[in-house]
């Protein structure tokens, strides 16, 4: 998201994101006190991302699933954590999750192949708190290969 504001937020979310294999960030908002079309409340933080390969951007590679995968177990056990056990079981959905990580894009044509996805948090979770489980997952992710 290089020449682009980042609310201060979500800036390290959108740093640790973007140093994963695989993964660009390519939208984010951190909420905001009286927003305007296309930005969320605060309290609320966005951030969309694409799998595609950082050299070619042409095609998903098994670094960026891998990645995926990371940032999936980061936001499960984000939300676990700021969830009480007897608030996770008043859910009726997924959606009362703190926090998800939503499918926002699929393409598979034969010119571009790309999975667009979002980061989605509500009041409650803290995007610089996702950003450290992120980089703790990564950092363990490297000592095991």
């Amino acid at each position: 998201m290089a020449g682009y504001d980042i609310d201060k937020n979500v800036r390290s979310l959108v740093k640790v994101l973007n140093e994963l294999p695989g993964v660009h960030t390519c939208g984010c908002c951190g909420g905001h006190e009286n927003p305007s079309a296309g930005q969320m409340p605060q309290g609320y933080f966005s951030v969309e991302l694409t799998i595609l390969d950082k050299t070619d951007e042409s095609f998903i590679t098994r670094d960026g699933w891998h990645s995926l995968g990371i940032i999936d177990k980061a936001v499960t056990q984000h939300a676990a954590r700021v969830l009480s056990m007897e608030d996770s079981l008043k859910f009726d959905t997924m959606f009362d999750s703190p926090c998800l990580l939503l499918v926002s894009n699929l393409c598979d044509d034969t010119d571009y192949d790309c999975c667009d996805f979002s980061i989605q948090g509500k009041p409650g979770s803290d995007p610089a708190k996702l950003a450290r489980i992120i980089r703790n997952r990564l950092k363990k992710d490297i000592k095991k290969s």
